[in-house]
């Protein structure tokens, strides 16, 4: 959880990010599988209610770098930010 946590009508909702836009920069990583996501939680329970990926589709192996790892993607567009709701339109 990186962004800052709204509540909204009993639910929770945050941005995903991860460590991997500094762990990228060793050869020795298989880069890239982390995939940014905004989340929605039940405020009471805590239980999950729905979690949007930034980037639709799954990481897959794409190639082996110069020190042989294998490297994968899309990955990325981590959410750092809080998200905003519009309780007018009914929109985060």
């Amino acid at each position: 959880m990186t962004s800052s946590v709204k509540l909204y009508k009993g639910h929770l909702y945050f941005g995903v990010a991860s460590r991997e836009e500094w762990l990228s920069a060793s050869l020795e990583y298989e880069c890239c599988s982390f995939r940014g996501s905004v989340v929605s939680r039940n405020a009471k329970t805590g239980e999950p209610v729905w979690k949007t990926f930034m980037i639709s589709s799954e990481p897959k192996p794409t190639r082996k770098n110069s020190m042989d790892t294998q490297l994968v993607g899309a990955a990325g567009a981590g959410v750092w930010g809080s998200p905003t709701i519009d309780e007018k339109r009914q929109v985060l």
